[in-house]
């Protein structure tokens, strides 16, 4: 769902509840901290940075899955007042299943804490007083959050291998399914159409 965030709650000090009445509109997927996202907030290591986002959803598959493709750097995920997930590592990213939590109306509650140069995780070249070749801190979603509808055994990930010198893909697939349909197509045309099984497939190709 693109924009799926439209609004942060705010910034609040530890163990203290957001404050409704004080929304700040924000951009997402930009974080904190950056230009683009539309806010000049900044996150401090003692802090911590809601967002909340009201919604309507209408599931048409067996499965709902809630995507976050990167948080920075630590955070927990409410659906609809209820905790579903909790996360760490702000270049990796997580899915979840709210299939039993959606509802037609909904509420996306996310709580990011980042400590930047000042914790244990991986921060790059920011820094809280940046100078010199430090970047000033950012913090929060910076990548697509997006949800979608799968059936009860579906495919979760592909990965896709070219082997050049043997004019070969290899392919693995990851999930909970018995069967799945694999096309392959070359400037719009089938090359490659069949149900498979297997799931490590090895296709082999004259003209690669």
């Amino acid at each position: 769902i693109k924009k799926l965030f439209q609004r942060v709650i705010g910034i609040t000090k530890k163990d203290e509840e957001p404050d409704d009445g004080k929304y700040q509109d924000i951009l997402v997927p930009f974080a904190v901290g950056s230009l683009l996202s539309g806010t000049d907030s900044v996150l401090n290591p003692d802090e911590i940075l809601w967002y909340r986002k009201k919604f309507i959803y209408h599931a048409r598959n067996d499965k709902t899955i809630l995507h976050f493709e990167a948080v920075d750097q630590t955070c927990v995920v409410f659906f609809n007042n209820v905790e579903v997930a909790r996360h760490s590592g702000g270049y990796l990213p997580f899915s979840i299943d709210i299939t039993n939590y959606l509802q037609e109306e909904n509420i996306l509650v996310v709580a990011v804490v980042d400590k930047s140069n000042q914790g244990v995780c991986a921060y790059g070249k920011q820094k809280i007083n940046g100078e010199k070749i430090w970047y000033k801190t950012t913090a929060g979603i910076w990548q697509t959050v997006w949800m979608e509808d799968v059936n009860d055994k579906h495919i979760e990930n592909i990965k896709i291998t070219p082997l050049f010198d043997e004019g070969s893909v290899f392919i693995q697939l990851f999930g909970d399914f018995d069967q799945a349909v694999i096309t392959v197509r070359d400037n719009g045309e089938d090359v490659f159409k069949d149900i498979v099984k297997d799931k490590r497939i090895l296709l082999h190709f004259d003209k690669f």
